[in-house]
């Protein structure tokens, strides 16, 4: 049995250099809006990396963060 080993970083680095490119063709900017409710760090640092991402290929992020107790409706 053969085995690859693959170079995640360098992976992901070539595909984010590709979609920064075809976001800069684009002509309007897409958004990546994220709704938090409540207060979960995981789920932080998780939204935190993803407007990391967006701001590295040049995509806009919002985010909004609600009450753990906010209604179905209110959502």
């Amino acid at each position: 049995m053969t085995c690859t080993i693959i170079d995640g970083k360098k992976i992901a680095a070539k595909l984010e250099l590709e979609i920064k490119d075809q976001v800069a063709s684009l002509d309007s900017k897409p958004t990546l809006a994220v709704i938090l409710l409540g207060h979960d760090a995981a789920s932080e640092v998780y939204v935190r990396k993803k407007h990391e991402a967006c701001e590295r290929i040049g995509i806009r992020s919002s985010e909004y963060s609600l009450d753990n107790d906010t209604s179905e409706a209110a959502l």
